[in-house]
């Protein structure tokens, strides 16, 4: 059987909290390691608050690396990401590594703003909610499907967003 390849991340997943949550285990900082992708950028997608990778000439993002994920940390992931996201491959350059082959969750469909997403702001700005969000939503990883959890997700997201409104 043929080694999956490191998960380059570049958004929520760079978070711990989130990370622990959607692998269903606590995780140690040094199990991300810092890494750039080159001619992308990411911006947050419109009307959400997580990012996309979108195609720039002579820019970097800066992420993570995830390198010896299980069977079932894939799975997760892969709940985690929905059908929103494709794996792609890449060459990254990781810190004290170099450049190395790995993938990204691409997503073709949805549109990037033009504004830029930056972790720490997300997590002045959003994290709290999100983890609220993503708690209900891996609590189906195997209890339910990945429409089943979206139709969650939207449901919750809606309840917040008229919260916040109030």
């Amino acid at each position: 059987m043929l080694k999956k390849p490191p998960l380059f991340v570049f958004g929520t997943l760079m978070d711990l909290d989130v990370l622990n949550i959607v692998l269903g285990r606590k995780i140690e900082e040094p199990f991300l390691r810092s890494a750039t992708l080159a001619g992308f950028r990411c911006v947050r997608i419109s009307d959400e608050t997580y990012p996309v990778l979108v195609a720039q000439p002579n820019a970097i993002v800066e992420g993570c690396v995830l390198q010896d994920l299980t069977k079932t940390d894939w799975s997760r992931i892969r709940f985690f990401e929905s059908y929103e996201y494709e794996l792609e491959p890449c060459r990254i350059d990781v810190e004290g590594e170099g450049v190395i082959e790995a993938v990204y969750c691409s997503e073709g469909i949805t549109a990037g703003t033009f504004e830029s997403w930056i972790l720490p702001w997300w997590q002045k700005h959003h994290k709290s909610n999100f983890l609220h969000l993503i708690s209900a939503y891996m609590s189906l990883y195997g209890q339910a499907s990945i429409d089943e959890a979206e139709a969650l997700w939207a449901e919750l997201q809606q309840r917040y967003d008229m919260r916040r409104l109030a």
